[in-house]
């Protein structure tokens, strides 16, 4: 099973925090402090706000998470009860913010051990438990190749990052990020002033396949050594108040005023 995404995969960052059910598929963040810590039995008593998932992962961004929810036995005797690897994204709702896990890749209970999730179901954790949750490194190359239209690229240090490509982009660096870059950012990078060059390095006719061609510039002008009309044998319609044509029946100029359409007369 592929999943499609628009969001970018984050692999190499770390963060860890805890957090409890919200429901089936949803975990709510609680955040990273020495309470919560204690509550899910973590090995850290405490930890910087820095390390906290929350400030790691940007939100939006598929990740690989593992979560983990252990017993109230003190370390080194805790155990494991239930375990899930899998992809998920952090997300924000009335300003709390929350894990949706999306794929589960392998799971864990003490019945068990670990096993590969079936057709990437979601483990059912324990309602009001307090949860430990990570960033997590895939287990092996067919885990990077299940998003949908993703491209693997290298961060160094041996880490793989996936970037989504969405339709009608390409993939580019931006200020050190590779990314799927659209038309707009294209734009950007390249600048007013290189389009400017390449159109005054162009000089092959240059066709488009428009109706209306509009300078929307206050103080627009045209500039031009000639002005060729094309000949019509009919007029416009419905007609827009200043058009000009060339007349092709009447051999004549023609300008239509906002209410008739005259003919412009010439001096010989």
């Amino acid at each position: 099973m592929t999943k499609q995404t628009t969001r970018r995969l984050k692999i190499a960052s770390y963060g860890i925090t805890v957090g409890t059910v919200h429901d089936p598929k949803t975990l709510k963040l609680l955040g990273l402090n020495d309470f919560n810590l204690k509550s899910a039995n973590s090995y850290f008593e405490s930890l910087p706000k820095e390390m906290a998932l929350e400030e790691n992962i940007p939100q939006d961004s598929l990740f690989f998470y593992k979560i983990e929810q252990f017993d109230n036995q003190p370390y080194p005797r805790r155990k494991l009860i239930a375990a899930e690897k899998g992809i998920g994204m952090i997300t924000s709702r009335d300003k709390t913010l929350f894990l949706e896990r999306l794929q589960g890749k392998s799971y864990y209970n003490e019945e068990t051990g670990w096993l590969a999730s079936v057709d990437e179901r979601l483990y059912p954790f324990e309602d009001n438990k307090y949860i430990i949750i990570t960033t997590s490194l895939p287990s092996s190359l067919d885990e990077l190749f299940t998003i949908k239209d993703t491209v693997v690229c290298s961060l160094g240090n041996k880490v793989p990052e996936l970037v989504p490509l969405q339709n009608n982009t390409l993939l580019g660096k931006i200020e050190g990020d590779i990314q799927s870059i659209d038309g707009s950012e294209i734009y950007n990078m390249i600048g007013p002033e290189s389009i400017q060059k390449m159109f005054l390095s162009y000089d092959l006719p240059l066709v488009i396949n428009t109706n209306t061609l509009e300078l929307s510039g206050k103080n627009s002008s045209l500039r031009s050594n000639s002005l060729i009309l094309k000949s019509t044998r009919s007029r416009p319609k419905p007609p827009i108040e200043g058009t000009i044509i060339y007349n092709s029946r009447k051999k004549a100029f023609q300008g239509f005023d906002g209410e008739t359409w005259k003919t412009l007369k010439w001096e010989k």
